[in-house]
Order: structure tokens, then C-alpha cells, then sequence
């Protein structure tokens, strides 16, 4: 019972094709579709599986038996083979032709490329709330990843408490282990890929089975890790985290035989169980003791036992008497049913998605979605399950019944199709944006430059917001055409959000309001209409900090109103804010500043434990430059300098996330504090460092002792 049930989701899907050609007794046919049914390559280790277990499970005729086992031998030899060339790599040379790339290519991809531009990075929706970062990988990078995944799957000696990326195995494998136990323990991996970095993947390599020289298994692990991780998207990191695994999984098999328990793992989520009154005494600490051991760390938020009074839960399944759905989620598969029935499509299709899919940029059809969920259950139930049959028959009636409208109207489907490619287009657009900003070089001098041009009375932008320019010869199209043509000629190097500020805020303004103004009257919109005059008002304020006017954002007045929203409340009390800032006046993006300082006080609030610290802020000039100072003053680094430093030039974090994205080419930044190897100043942002990396230099001492200080520079 247990096997049917292990393999059932394996077998499912080849059967419907075999079972007819073997019982056409068609030996030809049988072979083409033995020797085409390889899901990637000729050597796919999922392929000899399969064949193996028709042998094994079916009774054939003499031919057909004949051509399998050919076959299967075949399939064997190709696996040593591609086995024995990928252990005797020795070289970069050796992994390029392996690979199948040119070794100029290699270098590309894997120096020349930052891994913003070799990955695509987005968010999803965890189930129990918060968000799980996704890292796609981009081709060639995918090409290269699958190809070590195929070999790395042949190489892989499968472990038996191991269920999670394994071929033939999943979340109802591994739930079936726990079924009629007592006390069923649930523990999670906290951060499970970020925890796997590119030394444990590198020293992978380096190990047996492997005994790489170190070039191959640096390559090995560059191609793939990614901002010092295991990037979790990526075809190879399942097999990989298995490998990592492998000796965690040993500990915890052990300390599972010594206390008569059953122990499963499913990637990040591990299980005990037994059949004894109560779980052993110290269980929990002995495995999250040989859980650090190993590198990773318990989620303690998500540490249950549940005993058999309880509905108890493996992987999403409840186990109490045998493996089943939860009950909710077969209500919500029944009301999306009967809402498609009696309100139509379009309607199920909102109250589906606003329900289960509010986080995602791109939603799924609702046919597609609920055929999913329905064919879940079939897996888990079994497809003669009496419950299967009947969401099955009441779905094919939707799709198939022409008494049925699966939409309400053509008008009703063409709509639900553009909003779904706007939604798709809008993500597209917010991606596209992101990478550029990585990409740009940092360069605020040249940021500066531009924005004076609406200062400078040479400059067409600066006539798009002074009233001071109009006369008897005014003509708005011709301004508005000069100040087009010096935009697009400065625009190249400048961030995302200042090009869209100034797409949306000023000529999108000007085509669909000012241009009608000026029509009326022939007098710049800006004299003619006080409305028009404000709007452009708002817009100046988004590019300069100075007086407090409606002209300039005064820097005194936006972090006086920061502290006091929301968390940063705490700070009252605790800030003292030099008289100066009042006085701070210079060119930037306003908005990417001010949500960088709202990012520092927040860092400052999570590392404010000490009753006694204080934050202390001063502006000051030194030539050219405007220096702003953000300084927390009771508080360390509890990292190394050079440790801080791969950090951040990894995009890890918060700290990373505003060097590549939010201050980049808006100001130079620095960071002055005490870290455990010593005092230093790291120049996270430096427009003489064009390399873009952090630059660090030991200080004799800092100006407040056991403090962490930003400098914001401006030009």
C-alpha cells in the first residue's frame, strides 16, 4: 500500500500512453516511444527510472521486453560515461567543453555579467504571510545550471529520509511516513537556500565524491551560487541542497533510530514522529544541536508537536489516520466551482484570484488554476477516489458543456485578457527598471548637472517652471520641443525614478493639461492657471532641498515629520538634530534620499537595544561637498570589516539593496563604525571608485566612541 501510494504520481503519467501500445502488441511503436521518451536527454537519470520500472511492473511480451532492456543498457552506459568525463574535470577548458561553451563564453557569463544582469529577481507570497525572494535565472546561465543539474542527479546516491526534488517522490511520500503516529514534531530550516553560501557549495566540490582541483570547483560553485547564496529558482540548487544535506540527514536518521522515531525531510521542512506516549524529553534540543552543527538554523516560530488529539500536518497533509487534504482548501476548491456554475466566469475568476493570488503580478486563468487544484487532489485521494470523480465531472461540464458559459460574453473575456496583460505589462515595466538601475554606473556629479538645468536660465527645462519666461511671443509647442530634444540628449545615465518623475510629472502634465491652457489664451500655463502653477510646484520639490517653500523640500522639516509615524515614534527622545540640517540646500532626488534615511532609522531602531543610545544628525559643507551625517551612537558591527563589505557588494540586504538601487548615483555614501576586527571607514558608494565595489581604510578612531555613523555626500 505504502509503495502504490509512493509511486503514483510517478506512474500516472506515463500510463495512459504505454498501456494502449503495449496492448496493440505494436513492438514497433513501443520502441519509438521507449527511445522518445527521454524528458531532456538521452542520458536523463528520470528516463532510466522509468524504464526500469515498466520493466519491473509490467508483464511484457518477449519483443518488448528485448527492446527495454536494450534500451536501459544503453541509458547506462551514457550515464557512466557523462559520470566518468564530469569526475575527471581538471580545468576551466575541461568544464567549457563539458558544458558545451566556448571558455570565452564561460568567462562572460561568469566575470564579465553581475548577478543582476545573469538573474531576474522577484517576490512571492509565503502561505503563512511574508515573502520568498526568487532568483530566475537568465539563459545561457539556465542552459549551464541544467546541465549540471542532469549530471549532479546521476552522481546523487538518493537518501532515504530525504523526499524534497527527488524524482518519484514528494510532499505525499514523504506525509505517508507519519501516518497513525502518536506525536508527529514539525521543525522548519530557517532560511534554508541564503544558508547554503558559495564556500559550502565550493567545499562540496571539493569533497568526495568529487576531489575537484580548486579551479573546477570555484567555477562549479560560480555557476551556481548567486549573491553568495544558493539562489533559490535555479534548476541546479535542489540537487545541491540535497548533497549539503546529505550528512545532516545521516545525524538525524541516527538520532531518530536511538529514540525508535521516523524521520523525513522535505527541503526545508524536517519531521519526527513515534508511536510512544510522548516524545522524548530533550528531542527538540538534540536536533536543533546537530542542526547548527550543520550550518542551518530552526525557525524556533515554527517548532510544533502534534499529538494525535490534534489534526496533525506533514507538509500541508493531515496524517491522523491516513493522508488526506486539508479540508479547507477542498471547501475553497468547491466554492470556486459553484460560483463559476451560478455567477459566471468573470465573477469566480475575481473572487478566485482576490482570494488566493492577490500578491501575484501575473495571474493564471481561473480554467487552468482549478484544474490544478482538482488534479492535486486526485493525487493525494487517488483518481477513484468517490470526491475526485465529482469535482472532476462539475469542472468538465464548465469547459466542455456548451449549455454552460464558461464566459459571460466575448466583451467580458476580452476585457478579463487586458487587464491580465496590463497587470503582466506593469510587472515587466517595474523588472525592466530595477535592472537598469543596477546596471547604471554611479555617478551623482552627473545626476547634479542635470537637475541644475531647471535652475539655469540658458536651459529650456528651466522656462517648463519659471513663470518668468513668456512674451508677446510665447509659443508653448516649440518650448516644449527644444526642452524634449535637451532631456533626451542628457537622459542615458540617469536613475529610473527621476527619468519617470520627470516622464509623468512634467511633459505628461504639460501634453495633457498645458498644452489645452495655453490653446485658450496663448499665456504659459503657468501665469494662466493656478492649478496648473501648483502641480508644477510639487514637481520642483521633488529635485532640490532648500528653504521651506512651496519650491524645495526642506531636509529639517521631512525628518522632523519622519520620526513621528508609525515605529520610528521611538526615536522621539533619543534624536538630536544639528541646527544646521535647516540650512541643507542641494540638488538630488528628494525621494530616493528621504526613503534611504527612513531606512537607516529603521536599522537604528532594530540595533538600538542599549537604553542609552542616541542618534545624533549634523550637516556641514566641506568645498563642494554636502555632507550629511546620520549617526547611532551606543551601538557596533558584529561582523568583519571585509565580511560587511562582500555583504553589501552582494546585494544582500537592506544595506545592499540601497547601494545598487535606492542611493545609487543619487550621493557618495560611507560608513564609519567599530567592527570586530577594528575601526574603519568603508566607502560603500565613491564616484572616484568606478569598479563599484567597497573600498575600506582603518581610522585611528571615531568621532563618538561605540558608534555607527552614514555619510550621505552631495554635490
Amino acid at each position: 500500500m505504502k509503495e502504490n501510494i509512493i509511486n503514483r504520481g510517478f506512474k500516472d503519467k506515463f500510463l495512459l500512453k504505454i498501456n494502449p501500445i503495449i496492448q496493440s502488441n505494436d513492438s514497433e511503436e513501443f520502441s519509438r516511444y521507449i527511445t522518445g521518451n527521454k524528458s531532456t536527454s538521452d542520458r536523463n537519470k528520470n528516463s532510466l527510472k522509468f524504464l526500469q520500472w515498466i520493466k519491473s511492473n509490467n508483464h511484457l511480451p518477449d519483443a518488448f521486453s528485448l527492446t527495454l532492456s536494450s534500451e536501459i543498457e544503453k541509458l547506462i552506459k551514457q550515464q557512466e560515461e557523462l559520470k566518468l568525463a564530469f569526475y575527471n574535470l581538471k580545468s576551466k577548458s575541461n568544464v567549457s567543453a563539458f558544458l558545451n561553451i566556448k571558455v570565452s563564453q564561460l568567462n562572460y557569463i561568469l566575470y564579465v555579467l553581475s548577478d543582476f544582469e545573469k538573474y531576474t529577481e522577484f517576490s512571492i507570497a509565503k502561505r503563512r504571510g511574508g515573502e520568498r525572494t526568487i532568483f530566475a535565472p537568465r539563459k545561457p546561465l539556465k542552459y549551464l545550471q541544467r546541465r549540471l543539474n542532469e549530471v549532479l542527479q546521476i552522481c546523487y546516491s538518493q537518501k532515504l529520509p530525504a523526499h524534497g526534488f527527488i524524482t518519484g517522490k514528494s510532499i505525499l511520500s514523504n506525509s505517508v511516513q507519519h501516518i497513525k503516529k502518536r506525536n508527529v514534531l514539525n521543525l522548519d530550516l530557517k532560511d534554508f537556500f541564503p544558508s547554503i553560501n558559495f564556500g559550502r557549495v565550493r567545499g562540496l566540490f571539493l569533497k568526495e565524491p568529487f576531489n575537484f582541483n580548486e579551479e573546477v570547483a570555484t567555477i562549479l560553485a560560480q555557476i551556481s551560487c548567486a549573491h553568495n547564496q544558493l539562489p533559490q529558482g535555479a534548476p541546479s540548487s535542489p540537487i545541491i541542497s540535497n548533497m549539503i544535506c546529505s550528512r545532516l540527514d545521516q545525524k538525524l536518521m541516527k538520532l531518530a533510530q536511538k529514540y525508535y522515531c521516523t524521520y523525513t525531510r522535505y527541503a526545508d521542512d524536517i519531521t519526527f514522529s513515534n508511536t510512544k506516549r510522548n516524545l522524548p524529553e530533550n528531542l527538540v534540543e538534540e536536533i536543533s544541536q546537530i542542526i547548527r552543527e550543520e550550518g542551518f538554523e530552526v525557525n524556533e516560530a515554527k517548532v510544533r508537536n502534534q499529538p494525535k488529539i490534534m489534526r496533525q500536518e506533514v507538509t500541508g497533509l493531515t496524517v491522523n489516520e491516513k493522508v488526506n487534504i486539508n479540508r479547507k482548501y477542498i471547501r475553497n476548491v468547491r466554492a470556486i466551482l459553484h460560483s463559476w456554475e451560478k455567477e459566471g466566469y468573470r465573477i469566480a475568476s475575481k473572487k478566485f484570484f482576490g482570494k488566493f493570488d492577490r500578491h501575484r503580478f501575473i495571474k493564471p486563468s481561473l480554467s487552468n488554476s482549478l484544474k490544478g487544484k482538482i488534479e492535486f487532489i486526485g493525487s493525494i485521494r487517488g483518481k477513484d477516489d468517490e470526491l475526485f470523480n465529482k469535482l472532476s465531472t462539475r469542472y468538465s461540464k464548465l469547459t466542455n458543456d456548451p449549455n454552460i458559459k464558461a464566459f459571460e460574453s466575448n466583451k467580458e473575456r476580452d476585457k478579463l485578457k487586458k487587464e491580465t496583460l496590463k497587470i503582466e505589462r506593469t510587472a515587466k515595466i517595474k523588472r525592466k527598471w530595477q535592472d537598469y538601475d543596477k546596471r547604471l554606473a554611479h555617478n551623482p556629479k552627473q545626476l547634479v548637472i542635470f537637475l541644475q538645468l531647471f535652475s539655469n536660465p540658458a536651459a529650456y527645462l528651466r522656462n517648463l517652471v519659471h513663470k518668468n519666461y513668456f512674451d508677446d511671443n510665447f509659443d508653448l509647442p516649440s518650448l516644449l520641443k527644444e526642452a524634449r530634444n535637451e532631456y533626451n540628449f542628457k537622459k542615458i545615465n540617469l536613475p529610473s525614478f527621476i527619468r519617470s518623475l520627470i516622464e509623468q510629472k512634467l511633459f505628461l502634465n504639460y501634453k495633457k493639461n498645458g498644452l489645452y491652457i495655453w490653446e485658450k489664451d496663448k499665456k504659459s500655463p503657468l501665469v494662466a492657471d493656478e492649478q496648473f502653477y501648483k502641480q508644477i510646484q510639487g514637481f520642483k520639490r521633488k529635485y532640490r532641498f532648500g528653504k521651506a517653500d512651496s519650491e524645495e523640500t526642506n531636509l529639517l522639516t521631512e525628518i522632523r515629520n519622519m520620526i513621528k509615524e508609525g515605529d520610528l515614534s521611538n526615536l522621539i527622545g533619543k534624536i538630536e538634530i544639528d541646527g544646521k540640517v535647516e540650512d541643507a540646500y542641494f540638488y538630488t532626488d528628494v525621494d530616493a534620499v528621504i526613503i534611504a534615511i527612513r531606512k537607516i532609522f529603521n536599522m537604528f531602531l532594530r540595533f538600538g537595544k542599549e537604553e542609552d543610545y542616541k542618534v545624533k544628525i549634523t550637516y556641514y559643507t566641506e568645498g563642494e561637498k554636502k555632507i550629511l551625517e546620520l549617526c547611532h551612537i551606543g551601538t557596533r558591527s558584529y561582523t568583519s570589516v571585509e565580511d560587511f563589505k562582500k555583504r553589501i557588494d552582494d546585494g544582500s540586504g537592506e544595506l545592499g539593496e540601497m547601494k545598487c538601487i535606492t542611493l545609487k548615483s543619487r550621493c557618495d555614501w560611507q560608513i564609519e563604525a567599530k567592527f570586530t576586527d577594528g575601526l574603519y571607514r568603508v566607502k560603500i558608494l565613491d564616484s572616484e571608485n568606478q569598479a563599484n565595489i567597497c573600498h575600506s581604510e582603518e581610522l585611528p578612531e571615531l568621532k563618538y566612541d561605540n558608534s555607527f555613523t552614514h555619510k550621505l555626500i552631495f554635490i
